[in-house]
């Protein structure tokens, strides 16, 4: 299936809404924390693209942040509404 993969650059995107080496370093962080794998191809590594979709779907559910979690707490609200 063409695009069932994806690169750090691209999660970082997808999970942080940028790509520069801190929020890379964090992806993979986050991305071993939750037992995901990564496929090593030459300097790349790559995770599958439904796992990651999973991640983010859960990233949303816990205030928009891969690195919260939501037993840890409550989510802060920006609004001040809470």
């Amino acid at each position: 299936m063409p695009g069932s993969l994806m690169t750090t650059r691209e999660v970082s995107h997808v999970l942080y809404g940028n790509d520069d080496r801190a929020a890379r370093q964090r992806t993979q962080r986050l991305l071993a924390s939750q037992g995901i794998e990564a496929i090593k191809n030459g300097k790349f590594y790559l995770y599958r693209r439904d796992q990651v979709e999973q991640l983010s779907g859960a990233a949303r559910l816990a205030g928009g942040r891969g690195d919260q979690d939501p037993a840890a707490g409550a989510v802060r609200d920006p609004a001040g509404n809470s």
